[in-house]
């Protein structure tokens, strides 16, 4: 995940550099020098975002070539942050360890860390999530060393910032805290006691690049009759700037957005249209939303594949008829919760194996009914030889001998070359075949029988 830009109270920063390599980024800033007051802010802005995090980014070794992430990928792209920008999250760990944590969860849409920091070893509750979740609960502002009432006008800004990034698919955080009375007992602070009056300190605002040839593999699964649509916590603008990227849909303006409020007041039977039609974003969305969703198309009767990377997607990878994981970004909770992983992250991989898939299935079913129909033909000669031997008194037409040998080097060889047969130029043109239908069924059968006859009577 590169980390594009940092927001210090109303300056802009950028962050220089690819992945998780903490060695690659270089701090300055957009549009003056930082001066020392305003770098003081940034620091606290740092360590406050690298602290609200339980991520750990590590160097390449024997089994990972590159920097790599354990954890949320989100936080270790904060992690990286931190370090591109000389701070050590390990080293603040050790000198400022929690004392608790409000974790995160989709209603509060952020999460907390109390620590005891700085040289006084003040308590502090550092916190870091939505943008317009955390300014809802702050009423300061951190502004080039002092710390000042936030006003109407500042939260205009920042909504708006946050609404312009997320435009351009920027994924946004922000960062804020708190120094709690010194008499807290931060084992037994609550949540809507600790969360409130907090100072903003900035917005962070990333992106994981799309790639490539995922526009071309969503026109692949659009052209087998495959309804892609995203399920998403992140905040809706950013999803659908990616969506449009991606070609969800041929028309961007077809592209429909439900956040999850909305999805509350749904009814069963919108909420499967809408799921079943395709080019729809559900944004802001909980763990339970996503149930909701998969088993409302389960329930239809239609096969469901859910991907997914977070602990957020276990229950919805489990419950999905495919879950499909992500090898390089996955959570460990997400892998063993799919039945497929991806080891390059690729939506093109996955559509790749639909093609396969429905190239192996043809193979089996031309496999399976040249065989049927060669034995049909066997059938009917035996059967026209037996009934001539026994009225007639006529040799069989074939032997046991001859028999084996036709299935040995007759069927045996052509079969094999099927089962590797390539695929079908319209194959990932047809729609998706009913799960209840079998290779056997009556229009296969009646083909069978006039072939059997045909080539018998021959």
């Amino acid at each position: 995940m590169t980390v594009e830009q940092i927001m210090a109270s109303h300056n802009v920063y950028t962050v220089t550099g690819k992945g998780y390599d903490p060695q690659g980024g270089i701090l300055s800033s957009k549009h003056k020098p930082i001066d020392a007051d305003t770098r003081k802010d940034l620091d606290l802005f740092l360590a406050a975002g690298a602290m609200a995090c339980n991520a750990r980014v590590h160097p390449p070794d024997n089994e990972h070539a590159v920097w790599y992430c354990l954890g949320d990928p989100t936080e270790g792209a904060i992690v990286t942050l931190a370090k591109k920008a000389g701070l050590d999250p390990v080293e603040l760990d050790t000198a400022y360890p929690e004392l608790h944590e409000f974790g995160f969860d989709s209603a509060r849409k952020r999460m907390s860390s109390v620590r005891r920091y700085g040289p006084r070893k003040q308590l502090y509750l550092f916190v870091k999530g939505a943008p317009e979740s955390v300014l809802a609960v702050c009423d300061k502002i951190a502004d080039h060393g002092t710390v000042r009432k936030l006003y109407p006008a500042d939260r205009a800004h920042l909504l708006t910032y946050n609404e312009t990034q997320a435009k351009l698919a920027m994924r946004n955080l922000a960062v804020a805290y708190r120094v709690l009375p010194a008499r807290t007992k931060p084992n037994k602070l609550k949540i809507d006691d600790a969360e409130e009056h907090l100072v903003w300190l900035g917005m962070v605002s990333m992106i994981d690049p799309l790639r490539e040839e995922v526009p071309d593999a969503m026109d692949a699964a659009r052209r087998a009759h495959i309804k892609v649509s995203i399920v998403t916590g992140d905040y809706a603008p950013t999803a659908k700037a990616i969506a449009m990227r991606a070609r969800l849909t041929v028309n961007p303006k077809d592209i429909v957005v439900v956040s999850g409020e909305e999805l509350q007041h749904l009814s069963d039977s919108r909420v499967l249209d809408l799921a079943t039609r395709g080019g729809v974003i559900f944004s802001r969305v909980a763990p339970e939303d996503k149930m909701r969703i998969v088993s409302l198309v389960q329930q239809s009767g239609r096969v469901v594949a859910v991907t997914g990377d977070g602990i957020n997607d276990a229950p919805a990878l489990k419950k999905a008829d495919i879950g499909v994981a992500m090898g390089v970004t996955g959570t460990d909770v997400a892998k063993q919760s799919a039945e497929i992983v991806l080891l390059d992250d690729s939506f093109h991989t996955l559509v790749g194996t639909v093609q396969q898939g429905r190239t192996i299935f043809q193979n089996i079913k031309k496999g399976t009914l040249s065989c049927f129909t060669s034995n049909a033909a066997e059938l009917v000669v035996n059967l026209v030889s037996l009934f001539a031997a026994t009225v007639f008194h006529v040799p069989l037409a074939l032997s046991v001998m001859e028999i084996l040998a036709i299935d040995l080097i007759a069927e045996l060889f052509p079969i094999a070359a099927l089962g590797a047969d390539k695929a079908d130029r319209d194959v990932m043109d047809e729609p998706p075949r009913n799960p209840r239908d079998h290779i056997l069924n009556p229009h296969a059968i009646a083909d069978l029988l006039w072939c059997g006859l045909l080539i018998g009577g021959l």
